[in-house]
């Protein structure tokens, strides 16, 4: 039986599958850089020395994008991630699933679909066809486990939730202000549509390994990049979710358009028992590694030596300090600034939405983190001699997890209470006399070394 069972495990990893795989992964780090670059005052402790490296980054990564000195440019690419990050201030670490798929795109083979090598250096169909073959086939299984690390990771933080075991953790995620892109349509709202779906994805998450068997595929790519899409359209993290869609783009099937590859690449040897065997170990390990760490860290986030943190995890609905919004005041009146909305909603995107409306408020002396992005926002569009950024908050923490359909419109219609203002030239910090005011801003503060 366990042997029938191997056997229907295929690979339908393809030179343009792992082609498509690297455009989209090598979009993101490209993009990704590209806003650390414009944004290297608040985001680089060092701006000088780190921007040399990010301009090799830059390079690196549209060259592996279009395929071009393959593996050199993939090499050199996470090279480069690996010599930017201790450059970067702790507050602003790039997405570590960026650095976990350059580190794996490493292993993917040299020949690959959609390459400009392929032109400037007629690569070809060869007789060496059967080591490329074995190169994809060993490939996808290196990103099934990489991938089934990743998700199990969450569903232990999941398993471990009051949000996620109420069946509440979509609905939060879709319909809380702040943690939102925008406000959806009423006819998603319903619980009874997002309570199974929020299970489904742990489901999903936990179950990911089927995706080799033949029979399950399908219904396993169909409904992750379903989800990894909706978190890059309706979410905040475009480009998480784009990560997540690439790796996924391994398994899409392109072997009946290309001559010379065979229908069937069964994975019935010991290569699959050798995977299967690492898998069941790194899980354990990964389970132990978390348990010890406070489930803050898992094996490949020891790996890497990162930090990683659930965005949507119970602790970020519960984060005492109120959202900040900032407005810019010169002689042409008031003009908001790139954070929230009147209502609540996010006007930042990715790594500036995570800094600015939940690192800032949960880790200690978060008014470093205020003054600096206000700072730089404000110096950045102010264009007359003299202008305020004015500050201002609204208190969006769920004391506890319940279906409540009036709980956004509730957070929505809070007021933005004003702290009080930076004054551009200079940086100097006017508070509010409101004593509320100063409460909020003492709370910011917290942790700061006295001056």
């Amino acid at each position: 039986m366990l042997q029938r069972l191997w056997s229907e495990i295929d690979i339908p990893t393809t030179r343009m599958s792992v082609g498509l795989f690297r455009i989209l992964l090598y979009s993101v780090v490209f993009l990704e850089y590209w806003v650390v670059f414009r944004t290297a005052p608040f985001s680089i402790a060092e701006v000088d020395s780190a921007r040399g490296t990010l301009i090799v980054l830059l390079v690196a990564s549209a060259c592996s994008l279009v395929g071009i000195l393959l593996p050199l440019s993939t090499a050199l690419t996470f090279l480069a991630i690996k010599t930017i990050q201790p450059m970067l201030f702790a507050w602003y670490e790039v997405d570590w699933v960026i650095e976990l798929f350059s580190l794996l795109f490493l292993f993917a083979p040299h020949r690959q679909g959609l390459a400009l090598d392929n032109v400037v250096f007629r690569r070809r169909l060869s007789p060496i066809q059967a080591r490329a073959e074995w190169q994809e086939r060993h490939f996808s299984l290196l990103v099934v486990l990489v991938l089934t690390l990743v998700y199990f990771d969450a569903t232990l933080t999941k398993l471990t939730s009051e949000l996620w075991s109420k069946g509440l953790a979509l609905w939060y995620a879709s319909y809380i202000p702040y943690v939102c892109a925008w406000k959806l349509p009423f006819v998603v709202e319903s619980q009874l549509l997002l309570k199974p779906m929020t299970y489904l994805v742990t489901a999903y998450e936990l179950l990911f390994p089927l995706i080799l068997f033949r029979r399950f595929r399908r219904i396993f790519l169909v409904s992750g990049i379903a989800l990894h899409l909706s978190i890059s359209i309706l979410l905040p993290l475009t480009f998480f979710g784009m990560l997540m869609t690439a790796a996924l783009c391994t398994f899409l099937d392109f072997r009946s358009g290309e001559p010379g590859t065979q229908r069937s690449q069964n994975c019935a040897s010991g290569s699959a028992r050798l995977c299967a065997g690492v898998y069941a170990t790194l899980l354990v390990y990964s389970f132990v590694m978390m348990k010890l760490h406070g489930n803050q860290r898992d094996a490949l986030a020891v790996l890497l030596g990162v930090h990683p943190t659930g965005v949507y995890a119970d602790s970020k609905f519960t984060i005492a300090p109120p959202i900040l919004r900032l407005e810019i005041e010169d002689p042409g009146g008031r003009h908001p600034l790139p954070s929230f909305s009147p209502e609540g909603y996010p006007t930042v995107r990715d790594r500036m939405w995570k800094v600015w409306g939940f690192f800032s408020r949960a880790r200690a002396c978060g008014w470093q983190i205020v003054k600096r992005y206000a700072l730089w926002r404000g110096e950045s569009s102010c264009h007359a001699q003299h202008c305020d950024v004015l500050l201002s908050a609204k208190a969006v923490a769920v004391e506890h997890f319940e279906f409540d359909p009036t709980l956004p419109s509730t957070i929505a219609s809070r007021p933005w209470i004003p702290l009080g203002k930076f004054s551009l030239p200079g940086g100097e910090w006017q508070e509010d006399s409101d004593p509320t005011a100063g409460a909020i801003v003492a709370a910011f503060r917290r942790g700061c070394p006295s001056s």
